[in-house]
This record gives C-alpha cells, structure tokens and sequence, in this order.
C-alpha cells in the first residue's frame, strides 16, 4: 500500500477520534441528559452523566431504559407519547418527572428527533432530558402572581361594582320624585350591578298583612299577577317576610322552597336570594333577586347590605308619604271647610231671602185684612196671595228637609204600582196656572199603555213637577214646552223640552248639583234654593233610574230627559194605581165633608196653632176641646173621651210621645180613641215613629185644611189607616 494511501487514513481516523472526544466531552460536560436510541425505540447510547444524574451507570440505564426512573404516575403518558413518536416519526416532546440520584423525582423536559437517511429511513433517535424543576417553580411562582394580580383585580372589580350599585340605590332614594320612583330605580340598580335575570320589592301593608309588589326590574317589570300581592308566609317571599330569615340558594331547580319548578327550568334558573326589610325590629318588605348563574358570596352579602339601607330608605318614604298624605288631607279638608262654609253662607243668604219673599207678602196682606179699606175684591185677592205665598213657603221647607235627608241618607220611598201617566197629569194640573200666567202653550204626549211601574207615586209627582217648574220659570212669556212620556226599548222615558233661556256649556255638568244656580248673584231673576235639580237627580237614582239635560247654548231651550228602567216596570197590575192625594200642597177637596156629631180633642201648646186647627174643625161642624198640656188633655180623655185626637209632638214638659203611650194605657175607652199627629217635625223618621208611637195617622205642619178634615174623617169613620206621605206636604 502507497505510504501516501497509508497517512491519509491515519489522518482520517486521527480527525474522527479527535471528534468523537470533542463530542463526548461536550455530551459529558452539559447539564443535559444526552442519548439516541434505536428506530425500535430501545436505547443504544447514554451519557456517562446521564447514568450519575439518575444514580446509574450507564451500563445499567441502557439495560433497564426509562421506566425504572419515571414517575408511576408520568409512566403511562410518556410510553404512549414515545410510541405515537416511532410510529408517526414527529418529534418526541413531555414534561415529566425522573427519578434523581438522592432519590427525589424532579421534572424534566424530555425531546428527541429524528435521523433519517437519503430515502428518509429513520436510521437513530437523538433525545435530550433537561431539568425543568427550577423553571416549573418559576413559573408557578410567576402563575401564582398572575392568579393573586387577577384576584386582586377581581375584587376591585367587585368593590367597585357594589360601590356603584350602593351609589346608584342611595341616588334612586334620595333624588327620585317618588317612592315608586325610587322603588323601580332600586330593582334596576340590582339587576344591572349583580348581574340578576330579575329583581323584585314589596312592601307590607300592615292592616291586610300582605305584601304588596312595588317594583320590578329585568326580565320581568309588570306588576300584576299571581305575586303582586302575596299574604305573610305564603309562598318563598311571605315565609321570607314571616319568619324574618334571608332566604339564598344557588340550586333553585330541585330546591323545595322554591315553589315553580317548571318555570325555574324553563328559564334556566340557577340561583336565588331574598331578603326580609327591616327596620328596629319593624317588618317594612322585602326584596329579592333570581340569577342565571351562581350567586357569589360578594353578591349576596351586597344584596343583604342593600337591603337594610333600603329597609330604612322605605320607611323614611311610608313616613314621608304618609306625612304628605296627611298634609294633603289637611289642605283638602280645610278648602273644602272653606268651600262648605261659603256654601253655607250662600244658602243661609238664599234661603233667608227666598223665605222672607213669601213671608213679606204674607204679613203685609195680613196687615191690610186688619183694615177696613179694602173691597171685597181685594180682600180676596189678598187671602189668595197669603196663601199662594204661605204655600211657596211650604214648598222651600220641604225642598230643605229633602236635602237635609239626602245628605244623611234618610230619604224613604214609599213603594206601590203607579201609573206614571197619571203623576204626569196630575202634576201638569198643578203647574198649569203658573204656565197660563206666562202664556206658556204646554203640549203633553202619554203613552198611557206603557207607563205603568212601581214607585213612589208622591216622589215621582214631585221629579215632574220640579221639572216642569223649572222650565216654566226659565221659559220665557209667550214661549213653549213639550212634555212626553212613552216606553223606549226596556226604559220608560219623561223628556220635558222647553223653549228658554237655555244652559251654558260651562254650567250643563253643574246642573244636577246641591246649592248649585247659573245666576247666583242678588241680582239675579230667578228665586229658588237651587236643590229642585239635585232632588229630582237622587229620587230618580232612588227609583233606579237616570235624568240628563242637554241645551244648545243660552238662549236656545233646554230637555230634560228622565229614564226610568223597565225591570221596575209592572206587566200586569190588577189593582188601579193609587192616585196621588196632592200636588204642591193642594189637597183633594174636603167640601161636603161633614164633622157632625164627631168631638175632637185637640192637643198644643201653641195657642194659635190650636186655634187654627179647632176653627177648621168647627167650620164643619165638629164639636173642638182643646187642651195646651199632655196632663190637661189626659184629664180630658178619661172625663169624657172624644172620637178623634189631634195632638202636636213637640210640647214642653211632656211631648205627644208620652200622650199616646199614657193615653193607651189607660183602661178605659179612651186608650183605643183613633189619634192624628199633627206636627212640625217632618221628616220621614218622625212620620213612622208616630205611628209606631200609637198615632193612626200623621200630617206634617202647615197642614192644608182639607187635608185636616179628610184626615178627622176618616179617623171617626173607622178608616184609621195613614195617609200617603204626600198628604203632608
């Protein structure tokens, strides 16, 4: 062989020692674990350190591989990694821990790759461990500040969150224009800062001890329904409010307390909290939350912080409230004192010159008759007047009264068939002078057929003739008035149209009211109460039924339009209606009417009345005693009892009352003399308690003097029974 040949290999293997030297020293002396392994996997090479960082030598490593120094745990992950790797040819990369030589097990970051060949044969693996403890510690270490930066965060974040939310409840509280303001204000701030599906407060209504829904926010903001009102330990939010206990749960669905699973699965429901309002021991409400996700701790604790501000806030309101509520009371009351006050000064006004009116003409005839200047004619004239204007006064004491039992709700009805058409014409008798005097052309159309009912025939006669009164009195001379009755589907139906000085637009609501008159000044033209109007609106609510009036302005008419309803309608009344006894204080004629042979005992302590009455008895032939005590008229009775008594009630000492009883008790004949109260007191109550008291019959001062005579006529014929109310009038 060429010695030139011969030193080139030496050369070459020289070169290839001194590489393999460098590389071991390098694989010796770097803090890795170096080693390749065959395409199988099995190991074919390990560094010498490799062997004393595990505590084995070499020799021994590469006899027993890798699962004598891996952690059993790690075990299982790492074979199945190395196997994908030879099977796929990717890298081989884990983390996991190896068994050092004190014994310790360390993580190390385990990499191989591959070696292929020109046809990219996998030829060897070469695979590296390194130490990864002190890197892992680092990193858990920089994790942890992570973790404990994030939580920080985290709570700020929720700090801040609950200041907001306490910010914005305690602006809801104070700034909001109401309580129910502040309420939804409050529900919104929950909903929106804890991040509920919805909030709700109630608050309690101590006397019916039930919670009331106030407030409502989220997915829900109506108010109505099945929780709107919800009695004390009823349901979660009354056993809340019950018991006085916070109620918090972050499983809804399957939790018993919560009433509505299948809506708590429909909506998907995950927690709830609730929270009694408190304040110094007072149950005030209660507010809760429903959330779509767990409730934190941060957040039921913020919720029972809001709860007690706003149990305060809430009862600070019901106080604000109420104080509020009471001055509004008290500004209401002392207005409508002060309007009731004027009221009563205009009235007493009123009344006091429509009394004097009539009672100036009655004292100034009174005087002339005293005279001996007048004719006969006027003598006449002068007794009509008297009693035209005696009457009027009648008619605005019984107007008084009216209203007086209106207000307290004492108006009676006195319940019969009644033939509507014959009140109408029977009240249209009594205006028709009134009408003739204005020149007034009256036209009637009845539908007698239909107008057949059941009423007060006295009270439906006194809605007529108010009615047509007024139109009367607004119509002026020359003018006209229609008057129709006739049945309308299920309703009878009076209108009573008039050609007048109409009703402003202004004042038609104003109608129908007490005290209530287009023209109240002195100057005005027409005289009245101004109660005609509101009487005929409430005897006709009393009958059922409704009036309206409409005018096409002033100066253009009015109608009155009374509907009364059918069910108070009689099909078929086999007895004839009763007529009415009166119109206005005139009574059926007594002419012909004899007393003859009949002794009345009349009864009063004031003389003038006593003698009235005994004159008008004498006229037609009684024989009168009277007698001005309940003693005097007792001695009377048992002397020489008479047929009829009439006695006043209102007496000094000992009144009518006490008459009758003693007079009933006595044992002889007298206790069963037939007896007539007559009296000034007239309102319905004194009527049924004279003749509960003893009395067959009652007349209410000023009695008519026909009235008087038919009413002794038919005490001393035996026909006791008493007469319409209407007879006293």
């Amino acid at each position: 062989m060429p010695i030139e040949r011969l030193d080139a290999r030496e050369g070459i293997a020289h070169a290839l020692r001194d590489s393999e030297e460098r590389f071991r020293f390098l694989a010796e002396s770097v803090p890795v674990q170096i080693w390749t392994a065959l395409p199988d996997g099995n190991l074919d090479y390990v560094t010498e350190q490799t062997g004393r960082h595990f505590g084995l030598s070499a020799a021994a490593l590469l006899a027993s591989g890798w699962q004598n120094v891996v952690h059993p745990e790690d075990l299982p992950l790492a074979g199945e990694r190395w196997t994908r790797s030879l099977t796929t040819g990717e890298p081989y990369s884990i983390e996991f821990r190896l068994k050092l030589a004190s014994g310790e097990f360390a993580w190390h970051l385990a990499r191989a790759v591959a070696q292929r060949d020109e046809s990219g044969k996998i030829v060897r693996w070469f695979g590296t461990n390194t130490n990864i403890e002190e890197q892992r510690e680092q990193r858990r270490h920089v994790q942890e500040l992570h973790d404990a930066v994030a939580s920080h965060a985290d709570d700020l974040r929720e700090r801040g969150r609950l200041l907001a939310l306490q910010a914005d409840v305690g602006v809801a509280l104070t700034r909001s224009a109401s309580r129910a303001d502040a309420l939804v204000a409050c529900a919104e701030a929950l909903v929106r800062h804890l991040d509920v599906a919805f909030a709700r407060i109630w608050t309690l209504d101590e006397r019916a001890a039930v919670l009331e829904l106030r407030a409502s926010a989220g997915l829900y903001t109506h108010l109505d329904g099945p929780h709107s009102r919800i009695p004390l330990g009823t349901l979660k939010i009354g056993q809340i409010a019950a018991e006085r206990k916070p109620l918090h749960t972050n499983q809804v669905v399957g939790d018993s307390r919560v009433g509505d699973q299948e809506w708590a699965k429909r909506e998907g429901m995950v927690s709830f909290a609730g929270y009694p309002l408190v304040v110094a021991g007072k149950l005030v409400g209660v507010v809760a939350a429903f959330a779509r996700r767990p409730m934190s701790t941060e957040s039921v604790a913020a919720l029972e912080s809001i709860a007690n501000g706003l149990a305060i806030a809430i009862e600070r309101l019901r106080v604000e409230a109420e104080r509020e509520r009471l001055l509004a009371i008290t500004e209401d009351a002392r207005q409508r004192a002060e309007l009731a006050s004027r009221a009563k000064d205009e009235f007493l006004a009123t009344a006091s010159h429509e009394l004097r009116t009539p009672l100036n003409a009655i004292l100034g005839w009174a005087r002339m008759l005293r005279t001996e200047s007048l004719d006969a004619a006027s003598r006449e004239k002068a007794a009509e007047t008297i009693e035209r204007n005696a009457r009027a006064q009648v008619r605005l004491i019984e107007d008084i009264l009216d209203g007086s039992r209106i207000i307290t709700g004492k108006l009676h009805l006195e319940i019969q068939s009644v033939d509507l058409g014959a009140v109408v014409s029977a009240a249209m008798d009594a205006v028709r002078p009134a009408a003739a005097a204005k020149k007034i052309a009256i036209a009637i159309e009845l539908d007698r057929a239909g107008a057949r009912m059941k009423g007060d025939p006295d009270r439906l006669q006194q809605i007529v003739w108010n009615l047509v009164n007024n139109a009367i009195k607004f119509t002026p001379r020359g003018g006209s008035i229609r008057i129709s009755l006739m049945r309308v589907g299920t309703s009878i139906e009076l209108a009573i149209a008039d050609t007048g000085e109409g009703i402003a637009a202004e004042f038609l609501p104003l109608v129908f009211e007490r005290f209530r008159q287009a023209d109240g000044s002195s100057t005005r033209r027409h005289g009245g109460l101004g109660l005609g109007l509101a009487l005929v609106r409430h005897l006709v609510e009393a009958h059922g039924g409704t009036v309206r009036v409409a005018s096409p302005g002033e100066g253009k008419g009015a109608t009155f339009v009374v509907t009364l309803p059918v069910q108070a309608v009689f099909p078929e009344i086999s007895e004839p209606p009763m007529p009415a006894a009166h119109v206005d204080g005139v009574a059926t004629p007594a002419e012909g009417m004899s007393l003859l042979h009949v002794r009345v005992l009349v009864v009063d302590d004031e003389r003038d009345a006593s003698s009235l009455v005994a004159t008008v008895l004498r006229m037609h032939g009684a024989a009168v005693t009277v007698a001005d005590t309940v003693e005097r008229a007792l001695e009377v009775l048992e002397a020489e009892p008479p047929t009829v008594l009439v006695s006043d009630i209102g007496m000094p000492g000992a009144d009518g009352y006490e008459l009758i009883s003693r007079a009933r008790a006595l044992t002889t004949s007298a206790s069963s003399i037939p007896a007539l109260a007559l009296t000034a007191y007239a309102r319905e109550e004194d009527r049924r308690r004279a003749l509960s008291a003893g009395f067959q019959m009652y007349l209410a001062k000023p009695a008519d003097p026909d009235a008087l005579v038919r009413a002794v006529h038919r005490l001393a014929a035996g026909r006791g029974e008493a007469l319409p109310k209407g007879s006293a009038r």
